[in-house]
């Protein structure tokens, strides 16, 4: 009995810094609560990350409130979600979605360039599912947004990839990247469905075999000012209020591309 005690405490005196097999500092909902998950971060949400680690979630992370944040991501790191979920409260309804029990928590808050975020679920945030002011040279691939209060993606900077992605549901956009500086930025492959505004509201961009359904206005808005955007071999249907109307807005034509049921014009 001795013996399992001190073993047990032992492992409880880890759980801060618990690491994967591979090195990869872990997060959980028990380390988020109870001890902080890794060097730098205390008990209780956000849970903040340190500048070019590597973390791997090995749990669901439930957020208390529609204000609370999610993961704080520091330049440089690569946040595996390890096909689990962070999920906060907020509801969304309808296609396009209305959304109720709204705040200002984002599921995960991207706080510097260079970052890559992969493999998961953010669903039920207050605010937005995924936000990066300063997300340049950065990268999210295969990540669900789902029923966020606002943006599913919200994201600014250069050259940043947004690859085999999904904005299901969202109360504003799919994806919102307005960018009007220098560089371009690339969507591809991914899907926005029945948000509240735009399935694609960026500028600036190249968006490759995009799919944009249902959404309460366009498809796809590129309409910006001094706006670089093209886009190509994209399936837009039934946004807009329907396929009598405009799904698509701004940006070069890239090869055919479909709105409602012909070629985009």
């Amino acid at each position: 009995m001795k013996r399992r005690a001190a073993l047990a405490l032992a492992v409880l005196c880890l759980a801060p810094s618990a690491r994967a097999g591979d090195g990869r500092i872990e997060i959980n909902q028990t380390c988020a609560v109870q001890t902080g998950c890794g060097p730098g971060d205390a008990a209780g949400f956000p849970v903040s990350t340190q500048a070019s680690q590597s973390y791997l979630l090995t749990s669901d992370l439930t957020l208390p409130s529609a204000d609370s944040e999610g993961v704080r991501v520091a330049a440089g790191v690569t946040l595996d979600l390890g096909g689990f979920s962070i999920v906060g409260p907020t509801a969304c309804t309808g296609s396009p979605a209305a959304c109720t029990g709204t705040g200002n928590g984002d599921g995960i808050l991207v706080l510097g360039g260079s970052v890559a975020i992969r493999n998961g679920r953010v669903a039920g945030a207050g605010r937005n599912g995924v936000y990066g002011s300063s997300f340049a040279g950065s990268l999210v691939e295969h990540v669900v947004a789902q029923s966020n209060g606002q943006h599913g993606f919200d994201l600014a900077g250069a050259g940043f990839q947004v690859l085999d992605c999904r904005a299901a549901g969202n109360g504003a956009d799919g994806f919102f990247g307005a960018y009007q500086g220098s560089g371009a930025n690339l969507y591809s492959g991914s899907l926005a469905r029945g948000n509240g505004d735009d399935g694609f509201d960026v500028s600036n961009a190249v968006l490759l075999d995009v799919t944009a359904f249902d959404n309460g206005d366009y498809g796809l808005f590129t309409s910006y000012a001094n706006d670089r955007s093209a886009w190509g071999r994209a399936f837009l249907r039934n946004n807009n209020g329907g396929n009598a109307n405009p799904q698509a807005a701004g940006g070069t034509p890239l090869g055919t591309s479909v709105c409602g049921a012909s070629a985009c014009p």
